[in-house]
């Protein structure tokens, strides 16, 4: 099973590693590092969501102005970053 993970603590980690190379290396290795880690940065930033089927309150056809979901038995008010299984997107919802 994969584990959901941040993206940006993912970069921050890799600034800290950055900003505390060992004292051992040449400045020609600590370059290589650098451009190393910027290069992973890059591809971080580029990952796929590990959650793109899930549609929140906020882009669900369901959802009023008021943040009412009309798809439920009962009122309920949704927080926008909600989501639920029976949500369907709005045809105008920007990804």
């Amino acid at each position: 099973m994969n584990d959901l993970i941040s993206r940006q603590a993912a970069i921050d980690l890799i600034n800290v590693m950055l900003s505390q190379p060992c004292k051992n290396h040449t400045s020609e290795f600590v370059q290589g590092m650098e451009d190393g880690y910027c290069r992973i940065r890059s591809d971080i930033k580029c990952l796929p969501s590990a959650q793109p089927g899930i549609i929140r309150c906020k882009d669900c056809k369901y959802a009023d102005d008021d943040g009412v979901c009309q798809n439920s038995v009962g009122l309920v008010i949704q927080d926008d970053d909600d989501f639920c299984s029976k949500a369907e997107r709005r045809q105008d919802a920007i990804n």
